[in-house]
């Protein structure tokens, strides 16, 4: 069954998702056959599975996911077997959600698993490619996993200047115990936090998206620090487990295992109640400080060498000292990249450095040591005569200008006249 609001005439006195009335209609059945990068694999126009067909506030579900659950997903102590997906970025277990303003979690009655809970508006249509601004869902009954992806979509109103793309994958895991199951949040498109309709403008401000997961009790959840703030694009490039734009919740007897709660749990390495780096134990990693220096690996660019640490002062020794990310700077006088503590022969002129290309003029551009080498200046023979001096083989050193011709079939002198001064 499909769900959509009410027509968008009434779209200004728009309800709480508890309240929402909405019309509920049978459709036809759909034929589909970065940041993170997206699974896919699922058919379709951009092989992501099921298109829910584009919409505002619209849903699919109950979604029947025993096939790739077979012992259902125990989330917070209650085991599923159905699933609504929603358009504006959730997933939710006990009935469909329409509510396009994120409330902040905990929120009561409704179990949810919110990648990006926002203001998705689908209406704008295709923009960049066939299946894009859109919303997809697989069951893959193979590899026990549910999947869904926003890809490339918009927000309300009907806006697409701005596109977001990001999926859930649910994974079951009764390899660990019945039930158990993993969640994983992929972004590989950051760009709107906000719909017109929750106090945005152009996509950014008002009420910004939520990430979490909440267990509909009003007690149990997780709720990103970024969620409700303009920070929340910031998921795209952050993670917690060292791989960029992704998010994984490991969900053991009902709970997940949540990084920074000072509870060990998954396949934590440490948690020492908070997120903090520098202290041995950063986003549930553990960190060592092998030279001593009192800064950990996680932050220091050389655990190694005492003397190089994000405390210690640049000097200039061709060694990033301070662990910026850039080697004696501070030392390159003339800003070509370069310094006069290792490599670049001449601090005064940014045209002269190891990366310069060698000119005829006299001069060492690529700091190699010599002089217009690979031009026509230079003796590559070392016969006392260059190209421009009308060496006419810079390969022998017996064939030059001041040469003697002799008669061997060999323009000796450069002259143009072959043997003309010995010819029999």
């Amino acid at each position: 069954m499909f769900c959509l609001p009410r027509p968008s005439t009434v779209r200004s006195l728009r309800l709480p998702a508890t309240v929402a009335v909405v019309l509920c209609m049978s459709l036809p059945s759909y034929n589909a056959s970065a940041q993170a990068t997206l699974v896919d694999g699922f058919g379709g126009d951009v092989d992501m599975g099921t298109p829910m067909g584009q919409n505002d506030d619209g849903s699919v579900g109950p979604i029947d996911i025993s096939s790739a659950f077979p012992s259902g997903a125990n989330f917070y102590g209650t085991t599923y077997t159905e699933i609504y997906v929603n358009n504006n970025g959730n997933l939710t277990f006990n009935a469909a959600v329409s509510g396009y303003t994120p409330v902040a979690f905990p929120v009561a009655a409704q179990p949810m698993i919110a990648p990006y809970w926002g203001d998705v508006d689908t209406n704008g249509g295709q923009v960049n490619v066939v299946g894009d601004n859109e919303t997809y869902y697989y069951e893959d009954a193979v590899d026990g996993r549910f999947i869904a992806t926003w890809y490339d979509v918009g927000y309300y109103w009907q806006g697409v200047d701005l596109l977001n793309r990001f999926q859930v994958v649910l994974t079951a895991r009764d390899d660990v115990a019945p039930g158990d199951f993993d969640i994983e949040y992929r972004y590989a498109a950051c760009e709107w936090t906000t719909g017109d309709a929750s106090g945005g403008s152009g996509g950014l401000g008002g009420t910004e998206a939520q990430m979490g997961l909440d267990a509909g009790d009003n007690i149990n959840y997780y709720s990103h620090p970024d969620s409700q703030t303009p920070q929340i694009l910031d998921l795209c490039t952050t993670s917690n487990v060292n791989d960029t734009g992704v998010w994984l919740f490991e969900i053991r007897s009902g709970n997940p295992a949540i990084c920074g709660d000072g509870i060990l749990s998954g396949n934590e390495a440490c948690d020492d109640g908070n997120m903090d780096a520098n202290d041995g134990c950063t986003a549930c990693v553990e960190y060592f400080d092998v030279d001593g220096d009192l800064y950990y690996g996680d932050v220091d660019c050389d655990d190694n060498d005492a003397t190089a640490n994000p405390g210690a002062t640049e000097v200039c020794d061709g060694v990033d000292n301070d662990c910026d990310g850039t080697i004696d700077n501070g030392f390159d006088v003339d800003g070509d990249g370069y310094s006069s503590c290792v490599d670049d022969c001449d601090d005064t002129d940014a045209s002269i450095n190891p990366a310069a290309v060698e000119v005829c003029d006299g001069v060492d551009q690529d700091c190699d040591g010599v002089i217009d080498q690979g031009t026509d200046c230079y003796d590559d023979d070392g016969d006392g005569y260059t190209e421009n001096d009308g060496d006419c083989d810079e390969g022998d050193a017996t064939i030059n200008p001041a040469a003697h011709e002799i008669c061997d079939g060999v323009e000796k002198d450069c002259d143009g006249l072959f043997e003309h001064r010995n010819s029999v």
